[in-house]
């Protein structure tokens, strides 16, 4: 993740001995794709709207957050865009109301309960407390709305993609580009790896592009997350491809 989306997480993640390094200007390709509309799936504070606001001036953002704190930060920091819109509501496979997991950061909150070694990387997910969300199908969401394609998809939801991904399909067949965090070891209790969202999206057009952001563990070197460029794949490349192809 870039330091625009987390930054007071990565912060605490330092302070706990995680090296964090990151690509200027990490989202500066989007320029020449098209991008008219962009789904900012797990908003937080509106650090990712903020720093696509800059790259695409004139899309329209569409950014989703649960948590009441968060959500007021989110709606204040772009009052006045007119071309953006807050929803108070979390993404998932199913719509209704779930439990969700707040946490010391609200960056690192979730609707899955963080593992031990999460905990002792990060203290701050063991002391947490738990509410009541709405929760969306991004499909049932954009049902409802007109959307100027081509789309940017971000999902950052701590654990929760494979869930955003089933609930958004037909949505996500619309997406020039989706951009998700990924992890390559498990923080969150039965949350998928890297690998299991890249056979999620394989099936809906999309090749894994690169990688940007990330962090990891400085005291064993591994990588525990990064976010991943998904770019839809040309037809023909030999990409499963079942929808979207004509």
């Amino acid at each position: 993740m870039s330091p625009e989306l987390k930054t007071a997480a990565k912060r605490a993640l330092l302070t706990v001995g995680l090296d964090v390094k990151y690509h200027r200007d990490p989202l500066r390709f989007l320029t020449t794709a098209g991008i008219r509309t962009v789904l900012d799936i797990g908003a937080n504070e509106g650090q990712f709207a903020a720093a696509v606001r800059k790259v695409l001036p004139s899309a329209r953002i569409f950014s989703f957050e649960p948590l009441d704190a968060p959500f007021r930060k989110l709606r204040d920091a772009h009052r006045g865009d007119g071309n953006f819109e807050a929803f108070h509501v979390a993404v998932g496979s199913h719509a209704g109301e779930a439990d969700f997991a707040v946490h010391g950061s609200s960056a690192t909150s979730s609707m899955l309960e963080p593992t031990e070694r999460f905990s002792r990387i990060v203290p701050t997910t063991a002391a947490r407390t738990r509410v009541k969300v709405p929760v969306v199908t991004l499909d049932g969401w954009a049902a409802q709305r007109d959307l100027p394609a081509p789309l940017l998809v971000k999902m950052d939801v701590q654990g929760f993609e494979d869930h955003v991904i089933r609930g958004g399909s037909q949505t996500l067949t619309r997406a020039a580009i989706v951009i998700s965090e990924v992890s390559f070891a498990g923080l969150y209790q039965g949350q998928p790896l890297f690998e299991d969202i890249l056979d999620l999206m394989r099936p809906l057009g999309f090749r894994c592009g690169g990688m940007m952001g990330g962090f990891w563990d400085q005291s064993t070197g591994e990588m525990l997350e990064a976010d991943a460029i998904f770019i839809r794949a040309p037809c023909g490349t030999g990409h499963r491809r079942p929808v979207a192809c004509h």
